[in-house]
């Protein structure tokens, strides 16, 4: 996995064919793809399974997934906006998503 420092050019790289991509397809596909994800593993006979019930599974599945084979969400992400040909800022410190920054009160 490539770690980008803040020495690193946000350049784009532009290794695959350029393709539209089109959130709306891409949703439509997760769509499908969590209606297919209980069927097959027959959480469907479950009295109540629902999307939201179904993306915390997933999610929680994936962090742990991530955890136990060191991956890096953001990393990946970074590298994937790059070879799809996109500028990716450079990160002298890390988001902070949510909650509050360290030492605020």
């Amino acid at each position: 996995m490539t770690s980008y420092t803040s020495g690193m050019s946000p350049a784009p790289l532009r290794r695959d064919q350029r393709v539209l991509h089109v959130p709306e397809q891409i949703d439509a596909d997760l769509y499908r793809r969590f209606n297919l994800r209980p069927a097959v593993c027959e959480w469907q006979l479950q009295a109540c399974v629902t999307l939201p019930l179904e993306l915390r599974a997933f999610a929680t599945g994936l962090e742990a997934a991530d955890a136990t084979h060191r991956r890096d969400y953001e990393e990946e992400l970074r590298e994937k906006t790059r070879v799809l040909g996109r500028p990716v800022p450079l990160l002298d410190t890390p988001f902070i998503l949510c909650g509050e920054p360290e030492g605020a009160s």
